[in-house]
């Protein structure tokens, strides 16, 4: 049975015409592998700051606490117990959080979140972070902010962006990353890939015997690589009639759809350059 706060917190979120509480949570690991496929510029160490809900995208205890699919607002309404939890939880969604430990007597440390320039993910506090997100967002709107929560801050490599940026022309476009199991090794100077290899725009699969056939590339995408042991395929929506079942096969192939709410983070990212200072 609810306690009156969870009460209270999910009586503002069902009444609240915030869309941010509607969006599906992303799996942390998407947001990490984008880290690293881009390149990490610099880090600034932990330090209090002002959060954007709208940046928040992840929390941890996937399969526990959540499921894939759910939303902010399916975690608040269906999972979220608060033991122990009073009134003061919600003073504390609304005040300077900064090193300050969570009201309830079982919780562990401060709320500690890391943003990716911009895309931003927890590290400590998911229960707590599910229900401030909602609850700002519904009593405040989508612009809402955290109170000067721990947060540490990487950078990732503007350059990468851009490449990105260029290729994503439009909300037509999908994404998919994979991380390389190898190096990669070189043929003639040209980097292989899972027995793949890119040569003046074309891609070829190298055979045991040293082979190289031509892709009839089925899905038409754009494959590039930037880094190693990492490449991303851009798809175009509108090239396919078959789009669902082009998405099992990657995904079967150990591909990983990067959302587009991501790469939209990354574009609009102000408040990140704000508080990097770059």
């Amino acid at each position: 049975m609810c306690n009156s706060v969870i009460s209270r917190i999910k009586n503002e979120v069902n009444n609240s015409n915030s869309t941010l509480i509607n969006e599906t949570i992303i799996e942390s690991d998407i947001v990490l592998l984008l880290g690293d496929f881009c390149g990490i510029e610099g880090r600034k160490n932990e330090s209090c700051i002002d959060i954007p809900v709208y940046s928040v995208v992840s929390i941890e205890r996937n399969g526990d606490f959540w499921n894939d699919g759910d939303s902010w607002k399916d975690v608040v309404n269906n999972k979220l117990i608060g033991k122990d939890w009073d009134e003061n939880v919600i003073e504390y969604f609304e005040s300077n959080m900064c090193n300050k430990k969570f009201p309830p007597p079982t919780s562990s440390g401060s709320l500690q979140l890391i943003s990716y320039s911009g895309i931003t993910i927890c590290r400590n506090g998911n229960h707590r972070l599910a229900a401030a997100i909602c609850w700002i967002a519904s009593k405040y709107g989508d612009e809402g902010k955290l109170k000067k929560v721990n947060t540490s801050l990487v950078k990732l490599n503007r350059e990468k962006i851009n490449q990105i940026k260029n290729k994503v022309k439009n909300e037509n476009f999908r994404l998919y990353l994979k991380r390389i199991s190898q190096e990669p090794e070189r043929i003639n100077g040209e980097r292989i890939v899972d027995n793949v290899i890119l040569f003046n725009g074309v891609l070829f699969e190298l055979k045991n015997n040293g082979e190289l056939i031509k892709i009839k590339n089925s899905f038409k995408g754009n494959f590039f690589s930037l880094f190693s042991r990492h490449i991303l395929r851009v798809l175009n929506n509108k090239n396919y009639n078959d789009m669902e079942d082009i998405d099992k096969r990657l995904r079967s192939d150990g591909w990983l759809e990067v959302p587009g709410r991501l790469i939209k983070l990354l574009f609009d990212n102000d408040w990140f350059i704000h508080e990097y200072n770059y």
